[in-house]
């Protein structure tokens, strides 16, 4: 499990916000997400993962924030569509980056 999994799943979200946009050319917050442009994303997943997400789902845990972390499996399924071999190493990405190192108060060493 990732150190920190709701900071995990904002940065998610970010980077599957961008997915979208250059996938879809849907250039929007999830917030103003139309049904059209939520059937377009399920389109797509489902041709890139071969699995979906509802549209009650991208309405509890993307629109709206919802308080509780998503199911695993489907952490799994957006992180494929981003690109990454899975939730894990997403969030391990995002773990090693030097931002996520900065916010935890961690010192960055730039050598030449």
């Amino acid at each position: 499990m990732p150190e920190n999994p709701a900071q995990c799943l904002e940065a998610l979200k970010v980077e599957l916000q961008a997915q979208i946009a250059q996938r879809l050319a849907i250039h929007k917050d999830f917030s103003d997400y139309s049904g059209q442009d939520i059937s377009l994303f399920q389109e797509d997943l489902l041709a890139k993962c071969q699995s979906s997400v509802s549209e009650k789902w991208f309405y509890t845990h993307l629109k709206n924030q919802h308080p509780k972390l998503p199911r695993i499996d489907v952490l799994q399924i957006l992180a494929r569509y981003c690109d990454y071999g899975s939730w894990e190493a997403f969030c391990q990405k995002q773990d090693t980056e030097p931002t996520a190192q900065a916010r935890r108060g961690g010192k960055l060493w730039l050598l030449p």
